[in-house]
């Protein structure tokens, strides 16, 4: 009986310990390379209107996102948040959540944990970031759409 529980106990211990090494873990210094995103962004939705978008940290672990109702940014309609807590980065909009796969100076990648797809924002110069949306359809089809930011001076 011992020897049967003892190799459950390494079954699971070997388990759990490649899920936990599959998992990325990061550092403060990885996420401030999020910061290309600070300032204020318009951008076209798919329906062709213009949205405006505010990236701020208030801290050296945490960086909100404020969805503007115009180009003014004096009122906001949305929001979301992405934090760093004990190496991993996640986000969270609503009840959606989702975390980093990687993280680099010029993207990071969110992978979903109860959301319907993945995002990613990439770096495409100071002024521009594409925020790029992957999932798969109801026919299994696997699906992307592009929208494209540009900084407001």
């Amino acid at each position: 009986m011992r020897v049967v529980l003892l190799l459950f106990v390494m079954l699971i211990s070997t388990f759990v310990g490649a899920t936990a090494q599959d998992i990325p873990m990061f550092t403060k210094e990885d996420f401030a390379k999020i910061r290309f995103l600070e300032g204020r962004w318009v951008g076209k939705a798919p329906d062709g209107i213009e949205f405006y978008e505010e990236y701020a940290f208030p801290s050296d672990v945490e960086m909100r996102s404020l969805r503007a109702t115009d180009s003014t940014f004096t009122n906001f309609s949305d929001g979301s948040v992405v934090a760093f807590e004990d190496g991993l980065v996640n986000s969270k909009w609503g009840e959606f959540e989702w975390r980093a796969s990687s993280i680099s100076s010029a993207a990071v990648h969110f992978e979903p944990i109860n959301a319907p797809s993945s995002f990613s924002w990439q770096r495409r110069s100071n002024d521009e970031v594409a925020v790029i949306q992957k999932w798969t359809d109801e026919g299994g089809e696997a699906q992307s759409y592009a929208i494209t930011l540009n900084r407001i001076k």
